[in-house]
């Protein structure tokens, strides 16, 4: 369970989506998808996984994923999307009850989930209420720059990111939209 929580975390073959599981019936007796939200595996897989004991992994591609247009993922900004730094903070908040030793881990997915929520939407056209929001993740994640060089579970990509986070929104923003092109386009991860 501790495995599986951190590599999920970290997103080392296992990743939070629902989506790229098999489950026992019984695991959602007690667990139930947050009803209105988006991001909602964020706030249901980490559940399933701590009632297990013996999980299995297989890293077979069996399943194809299709990004269309205007799905959660690729649909505009909106305030909704904030789900995905509530239902995070959440799971953190209960895998570091259970496993304080997977702290690193809690805390790069903490950060990665702004990272997130921020690039989005620093590509929108923001009101002031978005805008507002935008400047606290960006302090959320400035505040912990030593946290992030330090952490040795964040990717070279995250520290990069906070560089350019450093530098400035629009460095920040191109740095995403080049990492994207690279990462889809030739299937490289940094």
């Amino acid at each position: 369970t501790e495995e599986c929580l951190e590599r999920m975390l970290c997103e080392e073959g296992i990743s939070v989506s629902a989506w790229a599981k098999l489950y026992d019936k019984k695991l959602f007796e007690e667990v139930k998808f947050p009803v209105g939200k988006l991001n909602e595996d964020n706030g249901t897989t980490y559940k399933l996984i701590l009632q297990c004991e013996k999980i299995a992994y297989g890293n077979k591609s069996i399943y194809n994923y299709y990004k269309r247009e205007n799905s959660i993922m690729t649909s505009k900004f909106n305030l909704k999307k904030l789900d995905l730094i509530e239902l995070t903070d959440e799971m953190c908040d209960e895998i570091d009850k259970k496993y304080p030793e997977l702290k690193e881990s809690t805390d790069k997915k903490r950060i990665t989930s702004r990272f997130s929520v921020l690039r989005q939407m620093l590509v929108e056209q923001l009101n002031d209420e978005e805008k507002s929001i935008a400047k606290e993740l960006e302090k959320y994640i400035k505040n912990r720059k030593k946290e992030i060089i330090k952490n040795q579970k964040m990717e070279k990509r995250d520290k990069i990111a906070l560089v350019a986070l450093i530098l400035g929104e629009n460095i920040f923003a191109f740095s995403w939209k080049v990492y994207n092109k690279i990462k889809y386009k030739w299937g490289k991860k940094w």
